[in-house]
């Protein structure tokens, strides 16, 4: 063989390595009936009111023991005294529970437990990373009310929502609420 058939082939095979282990063992319309059956997020946000604020953020992609962007993001949101925040998917890198694990701990040392909307992106559900989002962080699709605000939570980590989750959101959104409706959405 010779050395550029070689390389070629050498080459080939990082790239479907590296494809192939950055695939959902998952799917969308499988998480959305799982998540039907797992108890919606608990929010302890005592008193909030009409007028509040929250941080919104996505991508934080954490790996490891790097976790600087989640800091930043938590400190700022403690700094602006906003109620809650919300990631908006693409929380960890590749779907390995112990970074899902980081993320409830730095959310608990800032004072951010059970005042977190977490969604699940595309890169929370990499290999197996479902099985450790929905064990530790609980369903892909919910609907809450914080103060004056209804947030539809959906699952598009997959870059689509689904038959059943569509019709799932027009009932949401069918069901009369509060002042204001948010779709929230990684995709």
């Amino acid at each position: 063989m010779n050395l550029k058939k070689t390389k070629f082939i050498a080459v080939w095979c990082c790239f479907l390595v590296g494809i192939l282990g950055c695939v959902a063992k998952s799917g969308t319309q499988q998480r959305f009936r799982e998540s039907s059956a797992l108890a919606k997020p608990s929010f302890s946000l005592g008193g909030l009111g009409t007028q509040f604020t929250f941080l919104i953020a996505s991508d934080l992609h954490m790996s490891g023991t790097d976790t600087s962007r989640l800091e930043t993001i938590l400190n700022a949101a403690q700094t602006q005294g906003d109620a809650f925040v919300i990631f908006l998917g693409d929380n960890v890198d590749k779907g390995e529970k112990g970074d899902f694990e980081t993320l409830q701990a730095k959310l608990a040392q800032y004072g951010f437990q059970n005042k977190a909307i977490i969604l699940v992106g595309n890169h929370d559900i990499f290999d197996d990373g479902w099985s450790g989002f929905k064990d530790l962080l609980g369903p892909s699709h919910y609907t809450v009310t914080l103060g004056n605000c209804r947030f539809i939570v959906l699952d598009s980590g997959d870059g689509m929502v689904g038959e059943e989750q569509s019709e799932w959101l027009e009932e949401q959104l069918n069901t009369s609420g509060p002042a204001h409706t948010m779709v929230l959405s990684h995709y």
